[in-house]
C-alpha cells in the first residue's frame, strides 16, 4: 500500500498546511495536478505542490538527505519516459518540506534560448528575490530542450549548477531520460560523478493502479457531478497510448477518465453519470488475425493492387500467428517494386494500421538521405562511444527500441550507399541492431518494407516481335532488380512484391476515396460538401501522368478544388463540372 505521510515520517498532514496556505489550499489528488502550474516568482520558477501519498518512500527520503545537506550535491532522477519522475518529485517536495519547513521545490520554466544562460539569470533573479535560500531548483526533462544537442551544453548546465552547489549551497535536481545520463556519464564519468543519482523504476500495475485510483478520486467533484470510477475504468485507462507502446504513465490515466466523464456526461445530459470504460474511446483498430482478413482489410482502402496485397498478406499471417522457424527474426522483409504513385508507401502505411492496430506504428526512413558513405552509418546507429564528444543517437536503433512493435518504411531503398546495406543484412536475418553506445535494438517484432523504382523504365519498355504490346512487364522489372542489388541482400528479402500501373477504374475509385475523406474532415469543420458523380471521374483524368500513378489527385484537389471552395461565402456546396472545370455553388442553389 503507499505511505502517507504520517506513516512515512511521524509528521501530521496538518503540518503540510504550512506550504504556503496564500497560494495553494491543501489539495489532494487531480486538482494538485492543476495547482502546480501556478508561477510565484519573477524567476520563472514555479512551486511543485508536494505529495501526500508515497510510493517510493526510501528513494525520496534519500533524495531529501542529499538536499538538506549543508554542502548539497546537485541531484540527478533518471529513467525512462512513463516511469513517475514528476510524481516522484512531489513526493520528495512533501519529504523536504516536513523536514525543513521554509524550503520549496520550484520548477524552473525556461523561455526556450540558452539553457545554461537563463538559469543563471534565473538563480540571479531567486537571490535578488531572497529565495535562493529557500529553494530547491527542479530542471526537468533537460534532455529534451532544444538548445541541449551536445554533450558539451549538458556538461555546461552541470558544471554551472554544481558550482552554484560549492559556493552558494544552492539544492537543485535534474531530471534526466536514463539513456541520456548514461551517455554523459560515459562520456565525462568524472564530472558526471559528482552528482547524486536517483533511478527511478516501473513502478508495478498494483501501484499504478492505486496512484489513479487515489487521484481520480476529485475528478467528478471538480466536474461537479456523481459518478463512480469503477476499477474497469482504472483498468482501460492504463491501457499502453498505442498498441506499439509498452506502458502507460498515471497522469495519461487521469487525462484520460477526465475526458471520459466529460464524454458521458455529454452523453447522458445529467449530473448523475454512469461512466463505463467506452467513454474512454480509446478506439485503436483491433489487429487483423487471419490472411483473409488482412487481406479483406488492406484492399478496402489499397486499391488497384489486389495480387500485391493478397501476396504480403498470406507471408505476413504465419509469423503474426506465432508460426515461424526463427523467431528473433522480423514478421517479415518486403522489397514493394513499382512505379510511383501506386500505393507502394500507401500499402505500408495500412498495414501497420491493419496488423497494429495504430496509425502510429510505422517508422518511415528516407533513404535517400543516407546516400553518403561518410556519415550514413552513424546517423542510423549514432556516434561510438569512444567518440567521448559524440551525443548522437541512431535515428533507426533509437526508434526501434522505443516503438518495437513497427511497420519499418525503407522508401527509396535503392538510393541508399551501398555500405549501409550490411547493416540491414544483420537485421534481416538476425532480427538485431547495436547502436554505438551498446544498446541494442529488437526487430522480433516488426515487419520491413523496402521500396523501390528500380526497373520501371525497363518494365514500361513495350516487348519486341509480332503482337507486342505497351503492357508493364514486370519480368524485366525483376531482371533490373537482380542486377543492381547483391543476391546475398535478396536472398534474406520474404518476398519482392510488383506493384502494376494503375488501372484507369483504380484511379477513379481512389478519386472517390479523397473526396469521401475531405468531405468528412470538413463535415467536422462546419460544412456540408456534396459533388456530382462526373466530379470523381473530372479527379482522376485531369492532368493525369501514367507515369506518376495517382499523384495528380491530392494536386487537383489542392489545386481545384479547395480553392473553389474557398471562394464561397456559403459552407454548404455542391460541387459540379462545367465547361471541363470545377463549379461550386450553394446546394440550396443547386437543387
Amino acid at each position: 500500500m503507499p505511505t502517507t505521510i504520517t506513516n512515512a515520517m511521524n509528521t501530521s498532514v496538518d503540518e503540510f498546511e504550512l506550504f504556503d496556505n496564500t497560494t495553494h489550499s491543501r489539495s489532494t489528488g487531480y486538482e494538485a495536478l492543476r495547482n502546480t502550474r501556478t508561477v510565484e516568482s519573477a524567476s520563472n520558477t514555479r512551486l511543485l505542490a508536494p505529495s501526500y501519498q508515497f510510493h517510493r518512500p526510501d528513494l525520496a527520503h534519500e533524495t531529501a538527505a542529499q538536499l538538506l545537506r549543508t554542502k548539497p550535491q546537485v541531484v540527478a532522477v533518471t529513467g525512462r519516459p512513463g516511469v513517475g519522475r514528476t510524481a516522484f518529485l512531489a513526493e520528495v517536495a512533501a519529504v523536504v518540506h516536513a523536514a525543513h519547513s521554509t524550503l520549496r521545490l520550484r520548477v524552473a520554466e525556461l523561455p526556450g534560448g540558452d539553457s545554461a544562460t537563463e538559469l543563471a539569470d534565473m538563480i540571479d533573479v531567486l537571490h535578488a528575490e531572497g529565495l535562493a535560500d529557500s529553494a530547491v531548483l527542479v530542471v526537468d526533462n533537460i534532455d529534451l530542450r532544444s538548445d541541449m544537442h551536445t554533450d558539451t551544453r549538458h556538461l555546461g548546465v552541470i558544471s554551472l549548477l554544481t558550482s552554484y552547489a560549492n559556493e552558494y549551497g544552492l539544492r537543485s535536481i535534474l531530471v534526466y531520460d536514463e539513456r541520456k545520463y548514461a551517455e554523459l556519464a560515459e562520456a565525462e564519468p568524472v564530472r558526471i560523478s559528482k552528482l547524486h543519482r536517483v533511478q527511478l523504476e516501473p513502478l508495478p500495475n498494483e501501484a499504478l493502479t492505486r496512484i489513479v485510483a487515489t487521484e481520480s478520486l476529485a475528478l467528478p467533484q471538480l466536474a461537479h457531478i456523481n459518478t463512480e470510477i469503477t476499477p474497469a475504468v482504472i483498468e482501460h485507462a492504463l491501457t499502453p497510448p498505442t498498441p506499439t507502446d509498452a506502458y502507460v504513465h498515471p497522469r495519461l490515466a487521469l487525462e484520460r477518465i477526465d475526458t471520459a466523464i466529460a464524454r458521458a456526461q455529454i452523453e447522458q445530459r445529467t449530473t448523475r453519470v454512469q461512466l463505463k470504460p467506452d467513454h474512454l474511446a480509446l478506439a485503436a483498430l483491433p489487429a487483423a488475425k487471419t490472411a483473409t482478413e488482412l487481406r479483406d482489410r488492406l484492399t478496402e482502402v489499397v486499391r488497384g493492387q489486389d495480387a500485391a496485397i493478397h501476396t504480403v498478406a498470406v507471408r505476413v499471417a504465419p509469423a503474426l500467428s506465432g508460426l515461424t522457424l526463427r523467431p528473433e527474426r522480423p514478421h517479415g522483409v518486403f522489397l514493394f517494386a513499382g512505379p510511383s504513385g501506386v500505393g507502394k508507401t500507401e500499402a505500408a502505411k495500412q498495414l501497420a494500421r491493419t496488423v497494429y492496430g495504430a496509425d502510429e506504428a510505422l517508422i518511415r526512413l528516407d533513404m535517400s538521405e543516407y546516400s553518403t558513405h561518410e556519415d550514413s552509418v552513424m546517423k542510423l546507429i549514432g556516434g561510438h562511444r569512444i567518440w567521448k564528444k559524440s551525443s548522437t543517437e541512431g535515428l533507426l536503433t533509437t526508434r526501434i527500441i522505443q516503438q518495437p512493435r513497427t511497420v519499418l518504411l525503407l522508401d527509396e531503398f535503392e538510393k541508399s550507399h551501398p555500405l549501409v546495406w550490411p547493416l540491414f543484412l544483420q537485421i534481416f536475418d538476425e532480427g538485431r541492431l547495436t547502436d554505438g553506445w551498446g544498446n541494442t535494438a529488437s526487430f522480433a517484432e516488426t515487419i520491413i518494407i523496402m521500396t523501390s523504382n528500380l526497373g520501371v523504365r525497363e518494365g514500361a519498355k513495350p516487348g519486341t516481335g509480332f503482337g507486342s504490346t505497351h503492357t508493364f512487364d514486370s519480368s524485366r522489372q525483376l531482371k533490373e532488380i537482380e542486377r543492381v542489388l547483391p543476391p546475398e541482400l535478396l536472398g534474406r528479402i520474404t518476398e519482392t512484391i510488383c506493384f502494376d500501373p494503375l488501372s484507369e477504374s483504380a484511379i477513379q475509385q481512389l478519386a472517390h476515396d479523397e473526396l469521401a475523406r475531405l468531405s468528412g474532415r470538413l463535415t467536422g469543420s462546419g460544412w456540408r460538401l456534396e459533388y456530382a458523380p462526373e466530379v470523381p471521374s473530372w479527379l482522376a483524368s485531369h492532368r493525369r501522368n501514367p507515369a506518376l500513378g495517382a499523384r495528380h489527385l491530392q494536386s487537383n484537389i489542392e489545386r481545384e478544388l479547395l480553392p473553389a471552395l474557398a471562394r464561397e461565402a456559403s459552407r454548404e456546396l455542391m460541387v459540379t463540372i462545367r465547361d471541363g472545370k470545377i463549379h461550386t455553388q450553394p446546394i440550396l442553389d443547386h437543387y
